[in-house]
């Protein structure tokens, strides 16, 4: 999408949707890149490719430390957002209000489909619907957004962002 729309077009759609505190400043490949790089590694493939059941403790924590300081996760450089806007947007998808009713369903479609989003979906039992997107960074941010719909109970979005004590 950034490519295609560019990062000033996409950011001002969620400005336009009120979404002030959620900005995009590079795509993936940039974003991993850089926190390969921050972490000391010369690539993200060098990142990946380490066997960390190996590595003692020290090298982990110092690793993961140099991850939570790097530029890919300061909320005041790197694309953000905060879990209030992020069910916000989803409101705003789940009521058609974020972009055509056509392009709304699509992802609510495709939000519905994921096979990743257990960690909303485990604290509602089975007879909850749960459409969601996961998102992990570098292992140490692991988020998810979504929403819950639970017969005559109602729909709720639902944002849970984390950050790791440990690498795996």
């Amino acid at each position: 999408l950034i490519a295609r729309l560019g990062l000033d077009r996409i950011n001002g759609l969620t400005r336009s949707l009120g979404l002030a505190e959620t900005v995009i400043v590079s795509d993936v490949r940039s974003m991993i890149d850089g926190l390969a790089r921050d972490a000391g590694f010369a690539s993200w493939a060098e990142l990946a490719a380490t066997d960390w059941s190996d590595a003692d403790p020290e090298t982990i924590a110092a690793t993961l430390e140099r991850m939570r300081a790097s530029r890919t996760v300061d909320a005041t450089q790197a694309t953000r957002t905060t879990p209030r806007e992020a069910t916000r947007l989803l409101r705003a998808i789940w009521l058609d209000e974020a972009a055509p009713a056509a392009a709304c369903a699509q992802v609510r479609s495709l939000m519905a489909k994921q096979l990743t989003r257990h960690r909303i979906a485990r604290g509602f039992g089975d007879e909850a619907q749960v459409s969601a997107k996961s998102g992990s960074f570098g292992g140490a941010i692991r988020n998810e957004i979504g929403v819950v719909e639970l017969p005559g109970a109602g729909r709720y979005a639902v944002a849970v962002f984390t950050r790791a004590h440990a690498l795996y």
